[in-house]
């Protein structure tokens, strides 16, 4: 249900707005009113424009100002038609109609309702998996022992704030080198477009193909039917839980964030910090 519902909303709520636009601008008593139900349908449509346009790596967690602005929107409404009773109810409604969207959005369309993997608790070791390099080598994760490492799962170039964070971290790539840290980008999307990706960022060895979702699936953190139904012919149904994994040398895990939430990611100096504190890298 999930996957069928952002570009649906999105699209009702950006209705919802125009409609409301249009009959305050059409109606002099009631406008108060319909301003207020357009102010209540605006902050989803506005949202998902900017983290598609900006690919943002992370976002608060229950975004209160947008919540604020359409439940004062809703509140503007109700008032003016049952208590003022300068409008009908047909503002409200509309008014409810965006609020709604936004808050199914924001409490449960957001979230995957996930429980940690206790396999991927701090102090285990990294279960066994393969992946592939952009050009079709098998890589076995044993292969990255003897140094720390970095595993970024994420779910693809279809997802603007994996994009994002993807791009953050590369940028950090440097540092990483200097401190001898080895950079996995891993994702089930085909390796084309990851080659994409990599171009871009001039990282193409940090890129990783899991085909089938096989590594995700080793590690249990497959997301079964996470593709938006308009991607899934490039990018096929399942993808991966965003998921970053931070290894020592010995591959002992030191960090795993295994976000419940698709819009919060952890910030690149929470893991290198940790490896630094713990004296896998030198500092």
């Amino acid at each position: 249900m999930k996957s069928w519902f952002l570009y649906p909303a999105t699209i009702a709520s950006g209705v919802t707005l125009l409609v409301s636009l249009v009959a305050a601008v059409l109606n002099d008593e009631d406008r108060l009113a319909w301003l207020g139900a357009a102010l209540a349908s605006l902050p989803l449509p506005v949202f998902v424009l900017l983290l598609l346009r900006l690919r943002m790596p992370r976002t608060g967690e229950n975004l209160p100002l947008l919540l604020l602005l359409s439940l004062t929107g809703l509140l503007v409404a109700a008032w003016q038609s049952f208590v003022e009773q300068n409008a009908g109810w047909t503002p409200t409604a509309v008014a409810a109609v965006g609020s709604m969207l936004l808050l199914a959005y924001v409490f449960w369309f957001s979230r995957f309702q996930r429980v940690p993997n206790a396999r991927l608790a701090v102090g285990n070791k990294l279960p066994e998996f393969e992946v592939a390099t952009l050009d079709g080598r098998v890589v076995r994760s044993t292969g990255f022992l003897g140094r720390p490492a970095i595993f970024v799962f994420y779910r693809g170039g279809w997802c603007p704030v994996c994009d994002g964070q993807v791009q953050e971290i590369v940028a950090r790539q440097q540092e990483l080198q200097n401190l001898d840290v080895s950079l996995s980008l891993i994702s089930p999307q085909m390796a084309q477009q990851s080659r994409i990706l990599a171009d871009l960022s001039g990282a193409a060895s940090a890129f990783l193909v899991d085909s089938d979702n096989a590594a995700a699936r080793a590690l249990d953190i497959v997301d079964e039917d996470g593709v938006p139904p308009g991607r899934v012919r490039d990018y096929g149904r399942d993808t991966v839980l965003p998921t970053v994994i931070v290894t020592n040398q010995n591959g002992t895990i030191l960090f795993a964030d295994q976000t419940d939430n698709y819009r919060v990611r952890p910030e690149p100096d929470i893991y290198i910090s940790i490896l630094k504190r713990t004296g896998a890298v030198a500092t």
